[in-house]
């Protein structure tokens, strides 16, 4: 079992809880393996016309703890040379394949992490789309396809990512089941979204921004939990025909054998919490449990993945029968 893949904040490498995702449909690219696409000779023949990197990478290794940030940046540096030396010049068929079959999902996520990068360059409020001018406010304005028009290579670079993050999980659980593990690898999908990242951004009516999930007060957390995530807005998914909560579930059974639901609960309610508000001040929001769990079987079938789900904390009565009821895991 592996913990949450999914695309973080890439101008902020620090911030690197993957339970706090800019987007549960792409992977975070800093995972990736850059063996899957470039020859190990070719990776050290880059690192040795940069000789600055070496000392980063000695200094890096010999920290018991992990910097994010110092390592994170390094490793965009890397990328982005590989990239611009050996891919863009003649992209491989099957990036472009990728690129075309991911259509206008994939695309709206490169353009928003290169227009996130440019305008965090201008000021703090790069960072949170919510807080940037009203023409980029949304991805579907002439402001937007402007950008996108005039900063080809950058969207290029973002694009690539994906298709390197996507064939390193895909080498991984192959080499996985080949070294003999029946089940193979399990993702974990956490149960919310930044509501300042890339999937919010590219589907606003999809989520319901202005209010964050947590739990009520309990034995653990008296005063009550606030996880600073959002969530499916129920009307929006039944409207839209389920899409986005479909579109998370097969990005996450591409790992192979499956997943794990962080706090299943929320396939039946989430506690609701407004901006702004105490974590004691929210309600529960009922979500269309019956047509979610159905289409989590359905998409599990179809996947030939197991499903697990995470269920602690305050439980609804029942809710573990009706979970055995659909055969998962929990």
């Amino acid at each position: 079992m592996m913990s949450p893949l999914h695309a973080l904040c890439p101008i902020h490498p620090e911030r690197c809880s993957p339970y706090s995702p800019s987007s549960r449909r792409f992977l975070n690219p800093l995972l990736a393996d850059l063996r899957t696409c470039f020859s190990k000779q070719l990776i050290h023949t880059v690192y040795r016309q940069h000789p600055d990197w070496a000392a980063q990478i000695t200094e890096r290794t010999a920290e018991k703890l992990i910097n994010w940030k110092a390592a994170g940046t390094l490793r965009l540096q890397v990328l982005r040379v590989l990239y611009e030396k050996h891919i863009r010049p003649c992209p491989p068929q099957d990036m472009l394949s990728f690129i075309q079959e991911g259509g206008s999902a994939l695309k709206n996520h490169a353009v928003f992490e290169a227009l996130q990068a440019f305008l965090k360059t201008r000021g703090p409020r790069g960072d949170n789309w919510r807080l940037w001018e009203a023409p980029f406010k949304k991805p579907d304005t002439p402001e937007v396809a402007r950008f996108a028009h005039t900063h080809q290579e950058e969207v290029g670079f973002w694009l690539f990512l994906q298709w390197l993050a996507v064939k390193s999980l895909k080498y991984a659980a192959r080499t996985a089941r080949e070294a003999g593990m029946p089940i193979g690898l399990i993702a974990d999908i956490a149960v919310g979204l930044a509501p300042s990242g890339a999937e919010c951004w590219s589907q606003q009516d999809n989520f319901l921004i202005g209010a964050s999930i947590g739990a009520p007060p309990d034995q653990l957390a008296p005063a009550g939990q606030n996880w600073g995530l959002t969530t499916f807005s129920p009307q929006a998914l039944q409207q839209n025909g389920y899409e986005a909560f479909i579109a998370m579930l097969r990005a996450g059974f591409a790992a192979g054998g499956g997943i794990r639901f962080d706090h299943v609960m929320g396939l039946e309610r989430i506690w609701l919490i407004p901006d702004g508000g105490n974590s004691n001040e929210g309600t529960y929001l009922t979500m269309p449990q019956a047509d979610l769990k159905n289409l989590l079987a359905l998409e599990s079938v179809r996947a030939g993945g197991m499903v697990i789900g995470e269920d602690l904390g305050t439980v609804p009565k029942g809710f573990r029968s009706r979970m055995a009821e659909k055969k998962y895991g929990a």
